[in-house]
This record gives C-alpha cells, sequence and structure tokens, in this order.
C-alpha cells in the first residue's frame, strides 16, 4: 500500500515505521582551539542562554554565540568530555 495506508475513517493515514523524535532541548557547540584551551571549550545552549562546562559544572555565559562556535552532536560532545576527563555528572546537569 506504500507509504500512506487507509485509516477506519476512509482518509489516507501515514505508515507508523518512522519514528517520532523529540527536536533537542540543549544543543551543543565547540570553541576554535587557542593556547589556552588546545581543544576549545565546549558550549551549550538551553533555550536562549548560553553556558561554558568547567572542570566544575557549567557557567552561564550569556546570550550571544561566538562566531568562531561549531555545532556538535550530543554524542560529540560526550566524546569531548571523555577526552578532555570532565566529570560526566557535571555534563549531565544541564
Amino acid at each position: 500500500m506504500g507509504v500512506l495506508g487507509s485509516g477506519v475513517s476512509g482518509r489516507a493515514e501515514p505508515a507508523h515505521d518512522a519514528p517520532m523524535t523529540r527536536p533537542e532541548s540543549v544543543h551543543y557547540l565547540r570553541t576554535e582551539p587557542t593556547m589556552a584551551f588546545p581543544e576549545g571549550r565546549l558550549l551549550a545552549r538551553k533555550q536562549r542562554q548560553l553556558y561554558v562546562l568547567a572542570p566544575d559544572g557549567w557557567a552561564r555565559l550569556g546570550a550571544d554565540r561566538p562566531v568562531d562556535a561549531k555545532p556538535l552532536t550530543r554524542q560529540e560532545a560526550e566524546d569531548w568530555c571523555e577526552r578532555e576527563g570532565l566529570d560526566w555528572q557535571a555534563f549531565e546537569q544541564l
């Protein structure tokens, strides 16, 4: 029957093979490397607020995104934390 099937009412209904996904509530970014931070810094945007991950947790920055910050997936952000040896609990606090 293809992508659409016929529902009880006779209307065409979408097939249920594609899972529904929620949009991410937190978006991750990584700044460009610097001498002080050779791997860059991990940033997160939650709603309109920007945060930076420090060894003791997330610090609030403001609303403006640095021009050179590159988007990361959650998995890439988790991998970055692991490489940097940052506490997983600190990452999960946001």
